[in-house]
């Protein structure tokens, strides 16, 4: 998406909205929209999502500026008979001068509603730490055919013997 700046938004007829962007290829298709509506200023929060918030300031209802704590893609400010659309490339998290779009007498027109675009930056990871043990009883016998053995002393004699391992059900 090419960066519709501050001094050059798009401007979209009627009432446009954040699912209005996505169906038009403007924005991806991980986003939510926070509509304020009426646009008073103050502090408002993502609380769908996240524990995000965003920030609106305006001293005449006609110009605003914001400010975010999460990456905004989008941002439409709603007024007269269409909206004026900011996007940002990369995210942006504040901007200034904004307004909506002229009405007949040339001038921007008073803020209706905004709506503030943002998608999901879902990061993904997994750890996988295994182990695995395994544990099992056995009896062990060992037998040899030489059951007694009397030797003198440093006498030395070989026994053979057998080792049977089972293991126990």
């Amino acid at each position: 998406t090419a960066f519709q700046g501050e001094d050059d938004p798009l401007i979209l007829p009627g009432n446009p909205h954040c699912e209005d962007l996505f169906e038009l290829g403007l924005i991806g298709e991980n986003w939510y929209e926070l509509k304020i509506d009426p646009p008073i200023p103050g502090t408002y929060e993502f609380t769908e999502f996240s524990d995000d918030w965003f920030t609106l300031v305006s001293d005449d209802g006609v110009y605003f500026e914001w400010e975010s704590s999460i990456g905004v893609d989008a941002f439409i400010s709603k007024g007269g008979d269409g909206g004026a659309v900011y996007f940002y490339d990369p995210e942006a998290f504040s901007g200034s001068g904004l307004h909506s779009p002229n009405n007949s007498s040339g001038s921007p027109a008073d803020i209706s509603h905004i709506s503030v675009c943002v998608d999901f930056e879902v990061e993904v990871s997994k750890t996988a730490n295994t182990s695995f043990s395994r544990s099992y009883d056995w009896t062990i016998e060992k037998t040899s055919d030489v059951s007694e053995l009397l030797l003198k002393k440093s006498q030395h004699y070989q026994v053979g013997y057998d080792v049977t391992l089972n293991p126990v059900p």
